[in-house]
């Protein structure tokens, strides 16, 4: 009789406890959660000043897909529910360009933007005063608005050079120490007249175009000082 009882307490427990042990350990439907993922595109850009870039998101694992934008340097302003327009300032700098989704303010994604300053080629040719007869070794630098240095070319055994040259060069000027000797310190361009002694005393450069090539108006005569000495220079701005 007591075995009977046994038995019959036995086949109890595992007919209790068996179906729950079948049942795993239950939780809310759709497992662990997707959560929220933010993608910008593009995530790397160069653009010139004032330039614009077309941003676009995409926002996955929201009920609310709604974002918001936010650019470090520039503007950036929402053209639809998944795409920006950003414009660049009028000065080289980087950029870090956001966007967040409204749904959980922790989720977001940035992209770099390089803002920078075209260029243009600018050719041209250093001669002898008189003559066709290229010079050699010259350096011509290039300036900005506010007389800052840019960059430099130097011209070949035939005279010639060809620069790129950012954007905002707006002026250029024979390096004094660059002029041969048996060369007054002057130079005449455009039928102006420049002194290589007078750092401010530079030449206009003609408008330049973008990743276009811009030759010199004229070529860039040196006197020799076997001629005359040049009358004072007239072409200093």
């Amino acid at each position: 009789m007591k075995s009977c009882v046994r038995w019959s307490i036995g086949a109890l427990l595992i007919a209790v406890f068996l179906p729950l042990m079948s049942c795993g350990g239950g939780g809310a439907p759709g497992g662990g959660g997707g959560g929220i993922t933010v993608t910008i595109s593009p995530t790397t850009v160069t653009v010139g000043l004032n330039g614009t870039v077309l941003f676009s998101v995409t926002v996955t694992g929201a009920t609310d897909p709604s974002v918001t934008w936010s650019a470090t340097q520039g503007t950036i302003v929402p053209t639809g529910a998944t795409s920006a327009q950003y414009t660049a300032p009028g000065f080289a700098t980087t950029a870090t360009v956001r966007v967040t989704s409204v749904q959980d303010p922790t989720k977001f994604r940035e992209a770099t933007v390089t803002v920078a300053v075209g260029t243009s080629t600018v050719t041209g040719r250093v001669v002898r005063d008189g003559s066709s007869s290229g010079i050699a070794g010259v350096i011509v630098d290039f300036f900005d608005g506010g007389g800052t240095l840019l960059t430099s070319a130097t011209t070949n055994s035939t005279g010639n050079f060809s620069r790129a040259v950012p954007l905002d060069a707006v002026r250029f000027h024979l390096r004094n120490s660059s002029v041969p000797t048996g060369y007054y310190k002057a130079y005449e361009y455009n039928a102006k007249r420049y002194s290589t002694l007078i750092t401010t005393c530079s030449a206009p450069l003609p408008a330049l175009v973008e990743n276009g090539t811009v030759p010199l108006a004229t070529t860039v005569e040196v006197p020799p000082t076997s001629l005359p000495p040049p009358p004072p220079p007239n072409g200093c701005q």
